[in-house]
């Protein structure tokens, strides 16, 4: 833990990770260490653990503007009066989940934040004939 301890009085300006394992306990565990309003992007091969990532962050607060994207390149054979894609591509180069820091209010509580309950709907009035 030396390096917590070295984290542990400063504040960063950014947070990549990018790792062959779960990101997740990285994650929640280094983004302590990232000031508010400060980007975050994590990269890993699979979509899976990063939908995890994104479900435990939405939980657990303090991040906006999370996204999940594909990094997706096709390449391009440019010759002369005609280009097109090649042919034989690799399927895919990942997948990034990227958001921002903010300050949490102390104020109020931890977890998933439940939407207040709308107000019940008045009966309708029923129109007599006369």
């Amino acid at each position: 833990m030396a390096a917590a301890a070295v984290l542990q009085g400063r504040d960063a300006d950014g947070l990549v990770i990018a790792s062959r394992f779960h990101p997740c306990p990285v994650v929640l565990t280094l983004l302590k260490f990232v000031s508010p309003s400060r980007p975050f992007v994590i990269y890993c091969q699979y979509k899976e653990p990063l939908i995890e990532c994104y479900t435990k962050l939405r939980e657990q607060g303090g991040v906006v503007s999370l996204r999940l994207s594909e990094t997706w390149l096709r390449h391009y054979q440019v010759l002369l009066n005609r280009t097109h894609p090649k042919l034989l591509m690799s399927g895919g180069g990942g997948y990034l989940l990227s958001g921002t820091t903010v300050a949490m209010d102390a104020a109020k509580p931890l977890g998933p934040q439940k939407a207040d309950e709308p107000a019940p709907k008045r009966p309708k009035l029923e129109e007599t004939q006369g």
